[in-house]
């Protein structure tokens, strides 16, 4: 339930453009969970790009998996009211890689709330990967 996850929670955003390293994903989620091992993943369920990355890996990985749709009566507001509410599960961590504004805006709640972060910059994809 994204109301009452059961477990610690790792919120993880992304962009949905030009990601193709599934492999950097992976092994960043890997890293997460090898420090919470009874982790819940929380992503900004994005159908493709690191959020199809990430849901393919909580698959793999049976951890349970919460996705945050945006609500299109929020409008352009949506995707920033997400994000809060993302962070109001009060996450043990956060996986942020680059995208645009919104993962700029999470990134920055994130720092606010002092929860621990790593970010994933698009350069650090391997381009053998590609």
């Amino acid at each position: 339930d994204a109301h009452n996850p059961q477990g610690p929670v790792v919120i993880f955003s992304g962009g949905a453009e030009c990601w193709f390293d599934d492999r950097l994903i992976w092994e960043k989620l890997d890293e997460a969970k090898s420090r919470n091992p009874m982790m819940v993943l929380a992503t900004t369920a994005q159908d493709k790009g690191c959020d199809a990355m990430a849901a393919a890996w909580a698959a793999s990985r049976k951890v349970t998996l919460i996705t945050f749709r945006l609500s299109a009566k929020l409008g352009k507001r949506a995707g920033f009211v997400r994000n809060e509410q993302m962070v109001g599960l009060r996450p043990v961590e956060a996986l942020v890689c680059e995208g645009s504004g919104l993962q700029s805006h999470l990134a920055r709640l994130v720092r606010e709330k002092r929860i621990p972060a790593r970010f994933v910059r698009l350069s650090d994809q391997e381009w053998e990967a590609q």
